[in-house]
């Protein structure tokens, strides 16, 4: 029988929209220590709304997705957005002193 892990993440908070690659990165790190495993499934549970958002990723599926992330780190590439208002970087981030940056702090 295949081994799977399984990851669950609460989430308590407001502004966390997006937390797949976040779990990608657990789910990464999770099969490195358990090299016999084939596959993730990771979970996230919005404590305040009750959502459950679940995801299943194979190794092969993760061993890319980590491959891909490698080579776009060090990259002077941003995507504003609304996150970044959450950002404690975010008067030194290159991306906000863009010209028509509507990520603005007041």
């Amino acid at each position: 029988m295949p081994i799977e892990l399984r990851i669950l993440d609460h989430k308590t908070g407001f502004v966390d929209h997006d937390a797949m690659a976040q779990l990608m990165g657990y789910g990464w790190l999770a099969l490195q220590k358990n090299p016999k495993a084939k596959t993730v499934w990771a979970c996230i549970m919005r404590i305040r709304d009750g959502e459950r958002i679940s995801f299943r990723w194979t190794r092969d599926e993760l061993a890319a997705w980590w491959t891909w992330l490698v080579g776009h780190l060090g990259r002077d590439e941003y995507s504003p957005g609304v996150h970044c208002k959450h950002c404690p970087r975010w008067h030194e981030c290159p991306a906000e002193h863009c010209a028509g940056s509507s990520t603005r702090r007041p």
